[in-house]
């Protein structure tokens, strides 16, 4: 499970991101991609991220169509960030909340990609 502590703006930010990233993903991602995004990360599962393996195998793939359906995924969720009100959402929280930091939020695509598979 996310634990964020309990400072009630955190709750509310993190709260604020999660439902703009889905949103996003909604837009951008098939429905497969959006599934093996939302298992792996153990959005689906309370938290307890699904192996490669266990999402092949539900979905009639091999773990290496499953890896690069995940990996495809995180790159066009990452690509439309920019303009998104994601991104927006982001901009203005860090803008209110720490006004003295420089502002701006850029996702590089290209970053490693995390994988939760033992």
């Amino acid at each position: 499970m996310l634990w964020i502590g309990n400072n009630q703006i955190r709750v509310i930010h993190v709260k604020y991101v999660i439902y703009h990233l889905r949103e996003l993903m909604r837009e951008v991602l098939t429905r497969e991609e959006d599934q093996v995004v939302m298992l792996h990360c153990g959005l689906l599962t309370d938290g307890r991220s699904v192996s490669f393996s266990v999402i092949a195998d539900r979905l009639g793939l091999s773990c290496e169509q499953v890896r690069a359906v995940y990996q495809n995924a995180v790159i066009k969720t990452r690509l439309a960030i920019p303009g998104s009100r994601l991104e927006h959402w982001i901009n203005c929280y860090h803008r209110v909340h720490h006004p003295y930091r420089r502002i701006g939020f850029y996702v590089d695509p290209m970053l490693e990609i995390p994988c939760w598979d033992k």
